[in-house]
């Protein structure tokens, strides 16, 4: 059986590490925790909405 590839662009990538830069360059918005315990939650500003 023949496989059939096609060539694709190469996409940069980086991975969100929740520093301060990467979060004001982004425009992240940052939901705390709710309660004692919980984590905070990281929120990324999209075209179609948060």
């Amino acid at each position: 059986m023949l496989h059939t590839y096609r060539k694709t662009a190469l996409i940069e990538a980086e991975q969100f590490d929740g520093s301060i830069k990467q979060i004001t360059r982004y425009k992240v918005h940052i939901v705390g925790p709710t309660s004692r315990g919980d984590t905070s939650y990281f929120l990324l500003p999209t075209k179609k909405g948060i």
